[in-house]
């Protein structure tokens, strides 16, 4: 069920096990939710054309958001395809560009130093610890 307009983008309410968490992330159509270590990674794509962003959650079984990054780039379509359950902790994916797009969970919170970003058209909100690492190898 889609939040009401308040001007940060396209946002979607969280359900666990088919119930309302009353939580609300960025995202409206869901690409995938894969569970991991006991939480789930929630990949949404926003449905703006020509612009379109895709979020990336990591979600506790209650529904609280841990952590989130988003990948896009102004006047770049990206296209969700190219699911691959990886190696225990993470997943891989095709999005933006010709690479390849991994997010490896973390089994703890590690130290970030939030001023770089982990990889081009990679957005985060400030903070100083990380519970997933996004990557994009070129082909």
């Amino acid at each position: 069920m889609p939040a009401p307009p308040d001007g940060r983008g396209p946002r979607c309410e969280l359900r666990v096990g088919g119930r309302s968490t009353g939580r609300f992330v960025a995202g409206l159509n869901l690409e995938a939710a894969v569970e991991v270590n006991g939480r789930y990674l929630v990949l949404l794509t926003d449905g703006v054309d020509m612009e379109e962003l895709l979020s990336v959650h990591l979600v506790e079984k209650d529904g609280r958001l841990i952590d989130t990054a988003s990948i896009g780039q102004a006047r770049s379509t990206g296209r969700f395809r190219h699911l691959v359950l990886g190696p225990p902790r993470s997943i891989g994916f095709h999005f933006l560009g010709d690479g390849a797009w991994t997010v490896m969970v973390h089994p703890q919170p590690r130290l970030a130093w939030p001023l770089l970003p982990e990889a081009p058209a990679v957005h985060r909100p400030f903070g100083w610890r990380r519970w997933f690492l996004v990557r994009m190898s070129q082909r």
